[in-house]
């Protein structure tokens, strides 16, 4: 897969290229391939996903609304919560081989969260969960914020408000990079045309 990729997420349709998509798991390869488009049909959850120049899915993330049980929490997180709480599931995050090794993981994830912070301001909710596949995967959960749950399992969650709050800082990051870049170039010499129509570096 040569073409660039488009790195912001877009709802999974049935004009979008699946069967080209090879993820490291062959579970997470084979369930987009075959129950993605089921899944959101039958409303249990969505897929989002990456795709390159010629539609083909390059990375996909899927969110459905769950319900989180306090007994989960640690007690310094749990304490004044009901006895269970809205929350919504990212269930499934996968990257193409092809973009393997590119430090996308994290960019992908964040698309996840934007989504799904999203939906908690129009429908509430106070927690994101995921299931990592595997311990490489709860590893880097745990880097980008995630909390283990009680008794050490691969299921994780984060706050929305926390999730927020670290999308904000990550966007005014961007922004202050930005605008460095754009004061480097301002500040470069600038060719200036001479009467004789030479040109002076300034």
């Amino acid at each position: 897969m040569d073409e660039t990729p488009q790195l912001f997420a877009s709802l999974l349709e049935p004009h979008h290229q699946t069967d080209t998509f090879k993820s490291s798991n062959d579970e997470l390869t084979t369930w987009l391939q075959r129950s993605a488009l089921l899944a959101q049909a039958k409303g249990t959850g969505r897929t989002y996903v990456w795709t390159d120049d010629a539609n083909r899915v390059v990375a996909y993330f899927t969110v459905s609304p769950t319900m989180l049980h306090r007994e989960i929490l640690p007690k310094n997180a749990g304490h004044g919560e009901p006895e269970t709480l809205p929350a919504y599931l990212i269930g499934r995050l996968a990257l193409d081989e092809s973009l393997a090794g590119k430090g996308l993981g994290g960019d992908l994830l964040r698309s996840a969260l934007e989504v799904t912070c999203n939906a908690s301001q129009l429908a509430g909710g106070r927690y994101i969960l995921v299931d990592a596949i595997d311990d490489n995967a709860a590893g880097f959960y745990k880097h980008h914020g995630f909390k283990a749950e009680v008794g050490g399992g691969r299921r994780l969650f984060f706050k929305v408000s926390q999730a927020i709050e670290s999308l904000g800082q990550a966007m005014k990051r961007e922004q202050a990079a930005r605008s460095g870049t754009q004061q480097a170039t301002a500040s470069r010499p600038r060719a200036v045309e001479r009467e004789d129509h030479g040109t002076l570096t300034a």
